[in-house]
């Protein structure tokens, strides 16, 4: 079984729960073995914004350190498909070990897909 580790920084019990409940093991199972999704409240993901300059709103991956971070605001307010589409596309990124947006979303129809 794949080692996925999913952290949550500073968010309220209720929150993390909602968030993570919407992850399901197909999802998992995109990102490579040892690949770690966090789930970020408000005021982190601003941080963190500053710290990466990601553009985006929803979720972003850092190649390096193996993470993929999710707004958990966004994770918690769209349907389970939209954010499903989201975890595959950030898996992409992950899985090609690139930064770039149309490999990352041919991975995530892919999967889709199936």
């Amino acid at each position: 079984m794949k080692a996925l580790m999913l952290l949550v920084l500073g968010l309220t019990l209720s929150g993390a729960a909602r968030g993570q409940a919407k992850v399901t093991v197909s999802e998992h199972d995109a990102f490579p073995p040892g690949w770690t999704l966090t789930f970020l409240d408000e005021s982190q993901w601003d941080t963190f914004i500053k710290l990466y300059h990601p553009k985006t709103e929803t979720a972003f991956t850092v190649l390096d350190s193996h993470v993929t971070f999710i707004r958990d605001s966004y994770a918690t307010s769209v349907s389970d498909e939209r954010l499903r589409h989201t975890l595959l596309h950030e898996a992409g990124h992950a899985q090609c070990g690139c930064t770039s947006e149309l490999e990352a979303e041919k991975f995530a129809k892919r999967q889709s897909a199936r």
